[in-house]
């Protein structure tokens, strides 16, 4: 009996522990109202994110991504005729195509705001390893000019108001019903408990 109860309490401190180490757990007391969710879009895995360098331009320069045999498994260019077309493992799929089944982390293939960032899941010497998609990965070089290696904090940081002078102010620019200026403004009661909703 002795040795159940010990079991059973062992289980238990393991699934707390596992609970833990859940990057949403810290994120739960917002979801205590079912009419007012709050979930993440993607949680952060890697190790870095792999970007499009500086000096990338989407209407000339094209994207090859490799399989771990270094053979060509993605590759996105610009066509005059179709915009940004991405060929995943021999098939072609043109820009808003929802069958593309590439998915990295960000990925917007207009060629007017074109945007691309891969969660980088391991570093070997000369490769970065890069998430596909939810299941498959790809290679980058290391010495590919296309791309720059930004850590964690210098991707969020780039992606979020206070760099980008996009702040969001409620009093002074509230969220809107329609997009004119006479428009119902939105309210919601429980913005003084949950103050993420205070953008």
């Amino acid at each position: 009996m002795k040795k159940i109860i010990t079991s059973i309490i062992f289980i238990f401190l393991c699934l707390d522990c596992y609970s833990q180490n859940d990057s949403s757990t810290h994120l739960r007391y917002l979801n205590q109202l079912l009419e007012y969710p709050f979930t993440t879009e993607k949680n952060i895995q890697g190790i870095c994110f792999i970007t499009p360098s500086n000096d990338f331009d989407s209407y000339q320069d094209s994207i090859i991504l490799n399989d771990k045999d270094n053979n060509p498994i993605v590759r996105i260019a610009y066509d005059d005729s179709l915009g940004i077309v991405t060929t995943f493992k021999g098939k072609v799929f043109k820009s808003y195509d929802s069958s593309n089944p590439f998915s990295p982390w960000l990925w917007v293939d207009n060629p007017d705001y074109f945007r691309l960032s891969f969660e980088c899941t391991d570093s070997t010497g000369t490769l970065y390893k890069v998430k596909l998609n939810e299941n498959e990965f790809g290679w980058i070089k290391k010495t590919d000019t296309n791309f720059k290696k930004e850590t964690i904090k210098e991707f969020i940081l780039k992606w979020t108001m206070e760099p980008m002078h996009l702040d969001f102010n409620r009093v002074t620019n509230p969220l809107k019903k329609e997009p004119k200026s006479n428009s119902l403004v939105i309210e919601n009661p429980k913005e003084d408990k949950y103050k993420i909703w205070k953008a």
